[in-house]
């Protein structure tokens, strides 16, 4: 045991030795070294007031960038963006998929030693309720614009089933045709609604708009072609129906020369009709 102790000395003496030895061209520290390429630097994105995160463009503008995509990459506050094309100045990029105000965009270049600065820089949400609606619309329906811009849909707010127009800034109409089984504001009376004031069903699988803005509508189970005009508050009527007992129709589109074009399930047929 006393031997061992004699000999930590001589181990600490030889360790010291090696480091004092070594030599500067044993190091990876290059205290001349200069990156092949400078810092990239972001003056500028466009559109400046912001824009939607995860779709479309936007353009950033600096220097010290590369015109091979391979050699760029960009970050919007943590989420990565695609550059899609590049130059040494101008980068076209879809932003990242995370909103916020004032989010840090930073630009990275092979080859140079440093991320550019971060750049502030704000992405909305590409998505969110259309004015006049909220978490309590639920369409039943596909929706339908007509030349205003006003959306037709049927909507179920928290149980109320109604044909609804959306005008472009948000003013909210509904047709008062009721829903099959809609109870009357009075509990104790139990009659139903009339049939010509009750609506066919709660849910179409198409809605168009045809001339002069009256609505077309189909339900897959059917091959009948329905209409209804909105705001009489009154049951859809039968328009016409396909002459193969087989068609489900399942999808509707007008053309411009007056010619209503029909698809379904169980059937391999296109249907024309002249409204």
């Amino acid at each position: 045991m006393k031997f061992k102790n004699n000999l930590i000395p001589a181990v600490l003496l030889i360790v010291a030795f090696f480091f004092t030895s070594c030599k500067d061209g044993n190091s990876i520290y290059d205290s001349e070294y200069e990156a092949p390429n400078e810092t990239p630097v972001i003056t500028a994105i466009s559109p400046a007031n912001g824009y939607l995160a995860g779709v479309d463009s936007v353009i950033v503008t600096g220097q010290g960038f590369s015109a091979e995509i391979d050699e760029m990459t960009i970050n919007f506050g943590g989420s990565p963006g695609v550059i899609k094309a590049a130059s040494e100045t101008q980068l076209i990029v879809r932003p990242g998929v995370i909103s916020g105000i004032g989010l840090p965009v930073v630009v990275s270049r092979r080859g140079a030693e440093f991320f550019s600065s971060s750049f502030p820089y704000t992405l909305r949400q590409p998505q969110g309720f259309y004015p006049g609606t909220d978490n309590s619309s639920v369409p039943t329906t596909k929706a339908a614009v007509d030349g205003s811009n006003n959306i037709y849909t049927i909507i179920n707010r928290n149980g109320v089933i109604r044909y609804t127009r959306i005008a472009p800034d948000g003013t909210v109409t509904r047709d008062l045709v009721k829903y099959p089984g809609e109870p009357r504001p009075d509990p104790e009376d139990s009659r139903p609604y009339p049939t010509d004031s009750t609506m066919r069903f709660t849910a179409f699988s198409d809605i168009e708009i045809g001339p002069s803005n009256n609505l077309f509508l189909s339900q897959q189970s059917i091959r009948a072609i329905f209409t209804k005009t909105f705001g009489d508050d009154r049951r859809e009527s039968v328009w016409s129906a396909s002459s193969s007992s087989g068609l489900k129709i399942n999808d509707m589109v007008f053309d411009d020369n007056g010619f209503l074009w029909v698809v379904g399930l169980d059937s391999d047929q296109i249907h024309r009709f002249t409204v």
